[in-house]
């Protein structure tokens, strides 16, 4: 038996989304506010092949959820990219529309599930970019799908070699308006929203409170 290591794919796991919006995400915004705010955690430099197998894990966590979460009776879609009326693209994983409409975050994370939640400073990353989105959805209610791919960070008893949690989180109006501010303020004092204009907002396939399609259709970008 002759066994040759194969050192390169070729190409990446994690392929780009060949149909997202140009100009300013808002994960440039919240990712830049959190480097600056605790830079020993989110600054650290990664190689292109790390980073690659991390958005993989990711992406294939979020599509199975959804298949599953659809293959069970919950009402749910991706709802494309979206504009703000800052002309900042955004993403939610998803839009519910079981009960009250709530938007979706699918997490896969190797942070403890013991801290990495609600109310502790490790899960403030999350909270923040969700509170953007339902900010500029005009939707308060979010749900979190957190899977824990080590688990608890435990020995012992109690240890769970692998985890997975969900919360409801309903937002207040000023919570989400001072999250607002605070990352529009952030973006200004980077440079970032120089060229963006205010508009109203929109997406390719469904505007928060209409109808969501059975099956997501292809992602065509921000402009109809």
């Amino acid at each position: 038996m002759k066994v040759t290591p194969i050192t390169t794919l070729g190409f990446p796991l994690a392929m780009t989304d060949p149909h997202r919006g140009k100009g300013v995400h808002a994960s440039d915004i919240y990712g830049d506010f959190f480097r600056k705010l605790n830079p020993k955690k989110y600054d650290e430099e990664m190689d292109p092949t790390t980073l690659d197998l991390l958005f993989t894990v990711g992406l294939a966590w979020e599509q199975y959820l959804e298949k599953v979460l659809l293959a069970n009776g919950v009402l749910c879609a991706r709802p494309g990219e979206l504009e703000s009326p800052e002309g900042i693209k955004y993403s939610p994983d998803l839009i519910l529309v079981n009960g009250h409409d709530r938007i979706g975050e699918i997490k896969a994370t190797y942070m403890s599930s013991r801290d990495c939640v609600p109310g502790h400073t490790k899960f403030e990353k999350y909270l923040g970019q969700t509170k953007l989105y339902c900010h500029w959805s005009r939707i308060p209610r979010c749900r979190f799908y957190v899977l824990y791919i080590h688990g608890n960070w435990q020995r012992g008893p109690g240890m769970k070699l692998i985890d997975f949690k969900m919360w409801d989180i309903d937002f207040t109006a000023r919570e989400l308006k001072e999250n607002h501010r605070m990352m529009m303020n952030h973006a200004e004092s980077e440079g970032m929203l120089a060229t963006t204009t205010t508009r109203p907002i929109r997406n390719s396939h469904t505007l928060p409170g209409s109808p969501l399609p059975s099956r997501p259709p292809p992602s065509r970008g921000s402009r109809p």
